[in-house]
């Protein structure tokens, strides 16, 4: 078992790499994680990813997309 548990934790693997992980240190923290696309020389922002800690506890993580809005929601207890 782990000392720290943070609320949220993002590893992420680019070309190969896989030693980018990152998360909010304060209890309270949270995180966004905007990804953006390149599309007829321009930037297109294809999706954001919000995790907010509540102030009951509980943590929210949210999938929105622009246009269609919030496409997946995750919820955990206190």
């Amino acid at each position: 078992m782990p000392r720290n548990v943070r609320n949220f934790w993002i590893d992420l693997e680019v070309d190969g790499r896989s030693d980018i992980g990152t998360g909010p240190v304060d209890k309270n923290g949270g995180l966004i994680a905007t990804f953006k696309m390149r599309s007829d020389g321009g930037i297109e922002y294809a999706l954001m990813v919000v995790g907010k800690a509540r102030p009951d506890g509980s943590l929210l993580l949210m999938v929105q997309v622009p246009g269609q809005g919030i496409v997946y929601q995750h919820e955990t207890e206190r």
